[in-house]
C-alpha cells in the first residue's frame, strides 16, 4: 500500500500524509482557511445521553460522604460502653474470602 506525500513550496516541508484525501486549496497554494464560524457555535457543546448519566453519577457520588460518620459513631458507642463484640469464625471467613480474591 503507498501513501502520497504532499509538500508546500517552502522547503519541503511535509503537511501531510494521506493516502487519498483531498485538501481545498488558496490561489497561492496554502490551504483554504476553515469557514467562519459565529461565536454561538464556537462555544456551543452538545452532550450526549451516556455522557449527561456520567455526569449525573459524578454528582451523585460527590453527595455521598467517604466515611460514614453514624457508623462510626455507633461503633464508638458500643466499644466505649463494652458492647462490641468480634466474632472470630466471621473474621476467619472474610479474611479467606480476601485471599481468595487476590488470587484471582
Amino acid at each position: 500500500m503507498s501513501q502520497s506525500i504532499h509538500s508546500v513550496g517552502d522547503g519541503g516541508k511535509i503537511t501531510r500524509l494521506d493516502p487519498g484525501a483531498r485538501q481545498t486549496r488558496q490561489a497561492g497554494g496554502g490551504p483554504a482557511p476553515a469557514p467562519a464560524l459565529d461565536a454561538a457555535a464556537r462555544s456551543a457543546l452538545r452532550l450526549s445521553d451516556t455522557a449527561r448519566q456520567v455526569e449525573a453519577l459524578v454528582r451523585a457520588l460527590d453527595a455521598v460522604p467517604v466515611v460514614d460518620r453514624a457508623r462510626v459513631e455507633a461503633l464508638r458507642t458500643a466499644i466505649d460502653g463494652g458492647h462490641y463484640r468480634i466474632d472470630p469464625a466471621r473474621v476467619a471467613e472474610r479474611f479467606i474470602a480476601f485471599e481468595a480474591q487476590l488470587r484471582r
